[in-house]
């Protein structure tokens, strides 16, 4: 990557707007899926780079205080960026993302001749807007509720249409509130809320891995102890933290490292769910234990109702909903966590062949993003099928040092670094300031197009 023109792109990339999905928490650094660069604002050149040593295995034996530190101030930040970018590049989610992107790059080769070819990019447009609700659907209330107060329970809603009008498409929330009904938030379990915990279970995967090869671990351990509780029941980031709440609210479990494994484990499911896979479990929803042990009264009619119908949208929240109150009982030592997920699927309605189903599904998907001729978008595509080959075969916790990755544009130094050695990287060498002008020059296009169209 050239060092003067990135130089001189510093404050395009700092004010780039990449329609807000993540900013709420991810201030201090973020993914751009418009662009897939990976941008690290609060740390500088020399913490990245310990970060990226301690993935590629380069530390050995007890990590002293003064490398823990430095590693640290990175690692978190490092770990949930990639987490994003595998997620919108190695999944079937991804590879939907990396189809849609490439369907409105392609289209803006038509502006000179043909406007009937547009409308892929107002597709894309539109479909960003189904990943994160919008702010009125999030609400806040009460934000200085005791911890030990706190209650959350199922709702649903409908999203309206663009002509204001209540459509058929379901929302499905959870209300959190006190014993006394007090409101503290209402957070809807959306597709960003699901890409979130992802990335928030394998940032706190890996912090638990440094602490335990570190010195003063019990110390540790309680501090990350602190910062975990005091993000679970902060009512401003519910909407991040609800798929957390509802795993160990249904299992009545107070060990955040096995719900991270838990949610690290059923994110990746979801995010690898096929279309046929949905409608298996849409067929056996009835017979799932959560359907079953419901009360028949108005409110659970409706919201059975609802999560059937969001189901039938591939909605992944309303999945992750669905498996959370499918979970049998918490696994008691690690022997038992295969078995648990297994059960879990299995009374979620999902049969035994639909990692087979994702893999057809994928080389589908693969296909479609090559047939746009976006040749920067196929390399991400080919390279995040041979990582979503990888992820299907591995445990709960990424291994970074095993992934095609991009590097990483450090802010505070207008520098690139790579995060890991792996060799076989087929990402290590791509450019990404012409990447993101690449991607750049899309987002401008999809704007003009979503903003030349009305609802009549």
């Amino acid at each position: 990557m050239k060092t003067q023109p990135l130089i001189q792109k510093v404050e395009p990339f700092k004010d780039h707007d990449y329609f807000h999905l993540f900013t709420q928490i991810d201030t201090k650094a973020h993914f751009d899926y418009q662009t897939y660069t990976i941008h690290i604002t609060d740390a500088n050149k020399s913490a990245a780079e310990a970060a990226s040593n301690y993935i590629s295995g380069k530390f050995t034996g007890k990590i002293k205080n003064s490398d823990y530190f430095l590693i640290e101030s990175a690692l978190s930040l490092i770990t949930h960026e990639y987490t994003h970018f595998l997620d919108f590049s190695s999944s079937l989610f991804g590879f939907e993302h990396l189809k849609k992107l490439a369907a409105a790059a392609a289209s803006q080769r038509s502006r000179h001749t043909d406007e009937t070819e547009f409308y892929p990019a107002k597709q894309y447009a539109d479909y960003l807007r189904t990943l994160r609700p919008s702010k009125y659907y999030d609400e806040k209330h009460n934000l200085n509720i005791s911890r030990e107060l706190w209650g959350a329970i199922p709702s649903s809603g409908v999203i309206f249409n663009s002509s204001g009008r209540p459509s058929t498409r379901p929302i499905i929330f959870v209300r959190f509130m006190t014993p006394d009904f007090i409101q503290i938030a209402r957070a809807p379990i959306s597709a960003v809320a699901v890409l979130e915990a992802s990335a928030i279970a394998q940032e706190l995967l890996a912090s638990i891995d440094l602490i335990e090869r570190s010195e003063d671990t019990e110390i540790k351990y309680a501090e990350i102890t602190n910062k975990n509780i005091e993000f679970l029941y902060d009512a401003r980031l519910t909407d991040y933290s609800v798929c957390a709440h509802l795993v160990a609210n249904h299992l009545g479990c107070k060990d955040f490292l096995l719900v991270a494994r838990i949610i690290a484990t059923l994110t990746r499911i979801i995010l690898n769910t096929s279309p046929s896979s949905f409608d298996d479990i849409h067929r056996n929803i009835e017979s799932t234990p959560y359907f079953l042990g419901m009360p028949k009264t108005e409110d659970t009619t409706r919201i059975k109702k609802r999560i059937r119908t969001a189901l039938k949208f591939r909605d992944m929240g309303a999945l992750f909903f669905l498996m959370a109150q499918c979970m049998p009982k918490m696994p008691k030592q690690p022997s038992e966590f295969q078995s648990f997920i297994s059960q879990t699927l299995a009374q979620s309605g999902f049969k035994k062949d639909w990692i087979e189903k994702s893999k057809d599904h994928a080389s589908q998907l693969i296909r479609t993003v090559e047939s746009f001729d976006i040749p920067h978008l196929t390399k991400f595509a080919l390279c995040g099928l041979k990582n979503y080959t990888t992820l299907l075969n591995s445990g709960h916790q990424i291994d970074f040092n095993k992934m095609h990755l991009p590097s990483c544009y450090i802010a505070r130094d207008t520098e690139v670094i790579s995060i890991s050695d792996f060799q076989q990287n087929e990402l290590a060498d791509i450019d990404l300031l012409d990447i993101w002008e690449l991607g750049t020059e899309t987002e401008v296009w999809v704007g003009k197009v979503e903003s030349a169209c009305l609802n009549f």
